[in-house]
């Protein structure tokens, strides 16, 4: 991916998030006024959105794709099995 499909995807995340943070608090705040348990669950739970948000647009996608890079199936040898004394 180049740089700039990479950069316009994390933004495109990062602009999708903030919508559901938004509209989340929108929502809540109305909810609020006729069931306030739920429109304070609702406020809560979109609170760290913008937070996330950010933290996700900061993170290359090619940084999340290394970290994916092992084989599900494939098995490790433990630290300094590989080594052999003679």
């Amino acid at each position: 991916m180049s740089p700039a499909e990479e950069r316009r995807h994390r933004e495109r995340v990062y602009a999708a998030l903030m919508v559901v943070h938004l509209v989340g608090l929108l929502v809540g705040g109305l909810l609020y006024l006729k069931a306030w348990g739920v429109g304070l669950a609702l406020i809560i739970l979109t609170g760290p959105l913008p937070w996330v948000a950010v933290v996700l647009a900061n993170d290359p996608v090619h940084r999340r794709s290394r970290r994916r890079r092992t084989d599900p199936g494939e098995v490790s040898e433990p630290p300094g099995k590989g080594i052999t004394d003679t």
